[in-house]
């Protein structure tokens, strides 16, 4: 692997180092008047030069063309001083010219890193091969991915978008909230109800009143119980397709572990809440905490309806 490369060489020729040269051959790394040169019949994988704190050059020679092709990336976020890369020394075909593989850089070094590489020019009959120079943000011919932190900048944009989503979520549940405050009676309605049932004039009967008032609750809870009942079906189901068929026996445990922590009040049970946690560490391989905490979260709320439907619907 590239990264390899880097393991024979000193601390002091890091720190040293201003100028790091690629050639395909067999020896080891030499330093001379501070530019370190590396040698390696072929470069895979990722390569991160952040150990060089005072690098300002990085050239490839050309005799590497075709050993790179397996070459995925090279890392230079970290090296504040770097302002120029050449891509070949001493011919037209560069060698990462067939390589698929990208700088992973700093929005500052976009500015600040020249890319040096060589284009063809038409002049009557005859081309000549013209050394070209360009920011990195000008070139076209080296894709780059941006990073801060240690983060790419698409992993940053995922997590706005997650918590965009939180807060979504949120903003739906405060909305449930203020449409339960707005169906929840005041209580001068409760009074004016209670005024009606022991109005003097009035013969009550209690049970027919209970069951009454049973029925409206019934009334108004069952289409709430299906409509969460079928987006938790849903949501399993994705979950399933996501664990595959090895976890989701793991994914069926703890939906059962959950039920029964609900139906026996285990909810300080030490060994259930055990048996739960080992599941979800199981099912963290495909699924996220998040996930299996909405899970949990929708399971727990479905089942508070439906035993609310039971007493509903008991005489």
């Amino acid at each position: 692997m590239a990264q390899e490369l880097l393991n024979n060489v000193s601390d002091d020729w890091k720190t040293l180092t201003k100028h790091i040269y690629f050639q395909r051959n067999t020896s080891p790394p030499s330093f001379s008047d501070n530019c370190l040169t590396l040698y390696s019949q072929t470069l895979e994988g990722e390569l991160d030069l952040s150990q060089f704190p005072n690098l300002k050059r990085i050239t490839f020679n050309n005799n590497f063309k075709g050993y790179v092709n397996k070459l995925e990336s090279i890392d230079i976020s970290e090296n504040a001083e770097l302002n120029k890369i050449v891509l070949n020394d001493n011919s037209n075909e560069y060698p990462l010219k067939t390589a698929n593989c990208k700088f992973i850089i700093k929005e500052r070094q976009l500015n600040q890193v020249v890319i040096t590489y060589y284009e063809i020019l038409y002049v009557y009959n005859s081309s000549y091969w013209i050394e070209k120079h360009k920011l990195l943000n000008k070139q076209k011919i080296m894709p780059y991915v941006l990073v801060e932190k240690g983060k790419k900048i698409e992993q940053f944009e995922a997590e706005i978008e997650n918590l965009n989503k939180a807060i979504a979520e949120k903003d739906q549940q405060i909305e449930s909230l203020k449409k339960e405050i707005e169906q929840t009676p005041t209580q001068s309605q409760f009074q004016e109800l209670v005024d009606i049932v022991f109005s003097p004039n009035t013969d009550l009967d209690f049970d027919n009143l209970k069951n009454e008032i049973k029925r409206l609750k019934l009334k108004d809870c069952l289409p709430l119980f299906q409509k969460e009942k079928d987006a938790f079906t849903k949501l399993i189901t994705n979950a399933k397709e996501k664990a595959g068929t090895n976890l989701e026996k793991f994914l069926e445990l703890l939906l059962q572990i959950q039920k029964q922590i609900f139906e026996k009040q285990q909810e300080n049970d030490s060994f259930a809440q055990g048996q739960l946690s080992a599941y979800q560490i199981f099912l963290q391989e495909k699924l996220d905490y998040d996930e299996l905490q909405k899970i949990l979260n929708d399971q727990k709320k479905l089942l508070e309806l439906e035993k609310q439907l039971n007493f509903l619907e008991s005489e």
